[in-house]
């Protein structure tokens, strides 16, 4: 049922096509707030991506403190990342604009040259939490603010 669940929610959330080294066909927007991770006392955006070979892959991820990925980004993270195997993974980063006038926020995810995927997320909500979502716990990545 789970993996029906993240399949309905991931035909549903992304719209993007496929290059060298990503499957774009499996991009899901989650919370990451992992224990024993900088995750589990701070806002983490993340996504599940299904990675088709192992490799190198560049992420940038603008941060927008409203949904939709519009206005100004107020922060930016990103950079490369070296995949020893194919498979899903978690990718996250922090987040620390949370306030009660912004209580949503938005990140625009973009893996290599494909087409981006934008996450929308609520401030102290861990759902739909990646752990959780998936069923098992995924490999996890964080990315470094730029």
């Amino acid at each position: 049922m789970k993996k029906l669940m993240l399949f309905a929610i991931t035909t549903l959330m992304v719209s993007t096509f496929g290059l060298a080294g990503v499957d774009i066909g499996v991009i899901t927007p989650c919370k990451f707030a992992r224990a024993d991770t900088p995750c589990e006392k701070q806002e983490c955006p993340a996504i599940i991506v299904a990675l088709d070979k192992a490799g190198v892959s560049s992420f940038d991820v603008p941060l927008f403190r409203l949904p939709g990925c519009v206005s100004n980004p107020v922060g930016q993270a990103g950079g490369e990342v070296e995949l020893n195997a194919s498979g899903l993974y978690i990718v996250y980063t922090t987040y620390d604009s949370c306030s009660l006038l912004f209580p949503t926020y938005s990140a625009n995810w973009t893996i290599d040259d494909a087409d981006s995927t934008c996450g929308n997320y609520v401030c102290g909500v861990s759902s739909p939490d990646c752990d959780i979502l998936h069923g098992e716990m995924l490999p996890a990545l964080g990315l470094e603010h730029k």
